[in-house]
């Protein structure tokens, strides 16, 4: 059974992890992910359709594209703590920060800045695939991107 290593990098840790996967299971998540970049349109619109946006999800959504799309360049974004304290209000406000005893929870601030920026060479390449990002009806963020194959091992 052959076995690859793939770095999974995680925007909220500034740790990465070097894992090892069984070619079929890296095979099945190329398989998945093309899925994905088929369908993509189809499932904005059905999740569009479910209206999940609504209160404080949906405000703080909005405000974080907005200071997005003011930028020309991923790097511009990387600098904006204006965005960041946006963005972490969403992921605060889509519960990802749950307080008490439960393994939902975000690194502080400082440090998830710190984390995305220590990977902005690596968001500003990734970036350079989206060629427009557009805002429909209930604010879902439609991505149409360059067409690249991620390579796994």
């Amino acid at each position: 059974m052959k076995r690859s290593s793939v770095v999974i990098p995680n925007a909220l840790s500034p740790v990465k992890q070097q894992i090892k996967l069984r070619d079929s299971t890296l095979q099945r998540m190329h398989q998945r992910a093309e899925e994905l970049a088929r369908g993509f349109a189809a499932y904005c619109d059905q999740f569009d359709d479910s209206n999940l946006f609504t209160g404080p999800s949906r405000y703080f959504h909005f405000k974080t594209l907005t200071l997005l799309r003011k930028h020309k360049s991923m790097a511009g974004v990387m600098q904006d703590e204006d965005f960041f304290e946006s963005l972490y209000a969403t992921l605060t406000a889509w519960g990802m920060h749950r307080m008490g005893d439960t393994k939902t929870k975000l690194v502080d601030f400082p440090e998830m800045v710190s984390s995305f920026r220590e990977e902005a060479s690596e968001i500003c390449k990734l970036a350079s695939f989206v060629r427009s990002v557009s805002i429909n009806r209930h604010l879902t963020v439609s991505l149409v991107c360059y067409s690249a194959r991620p390579t796994y091992g």
